[in-house]
């Protein structure tokens, strides 16, 4: 019996068609690859993971039939974040009985952003976005940190630097912490600054909400104190994870141990400087790479895993 990871990537694939998903919370990118040739994505809503994620699939899968119905997909593999169980590919091809679609492959997506990253190549990544999720593979065995998701981890995600914020603006209102450009940036969004809270824990979106403002601290850290700390915090987060990735799977040769750096978070230039700083002191043998694609390109791999991988028990086929 194969286990599946907590998150999961899924693709499909047609008789020489492969319909490929990358579904994450903020929004999910589809494409078909035909003879091999990979055709440019659509987007659609992202997933939510405060309600069953396999029945969302299969929504995304139905719709993605529809627009590419001209190629009659028989396979089927999609990347996206959530939890499910070891039959979760078995549940999505019952839900798509009356479809073309007659194989399945699901994968957390720490496993399509491996794939994307470093194809088959033993080494760390490490995907911050509005979550954050770092995966490692070594010759025997492979490794998550965190993707605990909002309330109990995604350490240096999109989310915890908007939340971080958030939470300075917050303590600079109301005269417990130090003063911050951020403050009136975040005062502009609000009829009342104070009522801000209770806005935001009525939007049914206020993981994505607060992720948003990732981008306020990223863009004020040059000149201010306060988001340039929380920046460096994040990364010393992020570095702290792949380093512990990389023990964990055995990963630290003194060649070099490869590491991918997939995200938006990585987007910012100041907490990928200090990113690579914090790495270096943890990992001295880490070798940063350029990553070779994304999870939606991971995606399109899950059929290709060789049996003898260890990636092979983190993807469930039906």
């Amino acid at each position: 019996m194969q286990k599946t990871p907590p998150i999961y990537a899924i693709i499909l694939r047609m008789s020489d068609t492969l319909l490929v998903v990358d579904a994450g919370q903020t929004g999910a990118r589809i494409r078909v690859v035909v003879d091999g040739v990979a055709q440019a994505p659509i987007e659609m809503p992202g997933v939510r993971n405060d309600t069953p994620l396999v029945p969302q699939w299969a929504d995304i899968v139905r719709a993605a039939l529809v627009t590419f119905a001209d190629h009659s997909p028989t396979q089927v593999a999609v990347g996206s974040t959530g939890r499910g169980s070891q039959h979760t590919a078995a549940h999505l091809l019952g839900l798509l009985g009356d479809t073309s679609v007659h194989q399945v492959a699901v994968a957390h997506d720490s496993v399509s952003n491996y794939l994307g990253a470093l194809n088959h190549q033993n080494g760390v990544i490490v995907a911050a976005g509005t979550g954050v999720i770092v995966f490692g593979v070594g010759q025997e065995r492979t490794w998550r940190v965190d993707g605990w998701g909002s309330q109990l981890g995604d350490s240096g995600s999109g989310f915890s630097i908007g939340r971080a914020g958030l939470e300075a603006v917050m303590r600079a209102h109301d005269g417990r912490g130090q003063q911050t450009s951020l403050l009136s940036v975040v005062e502009r969004d609000f009829a009342d600054i104070e009522e801000a809270y209770l806005e935001i824990q009525n939007d049914e979106n206020w993981v994505r909400r607060i992720a948003s403002y990732c981008k306020t601290v990223a863009t004020l850290a040059p000149t201010d104190a306060v988001a340039a700390a929380i920046l460096d915090n994040a990364a010393r987060e992020l570095a702290h994870s792949v380093a512990t990735a990389a023990v964990k799977v055995g990963e630290t040769r003194p060649e070099g141990t490869l590491v991918g750096t997939l995200g938006g978070v990585f987007r910012s230039p100041e907490l990928r400087a200090s990113f690579e700083t914090h790495l270096q002191r943890a990992l001295p043998a880490a070798k940063i790479v350029q990553p070779l694609g994304d999870a939606l390109a991971g995606a399109g791999k899950l059929f290709e895993v060789d049996e003898t991988s260890p990636l092979r028990s983190a993807i469930s086929y039906a």
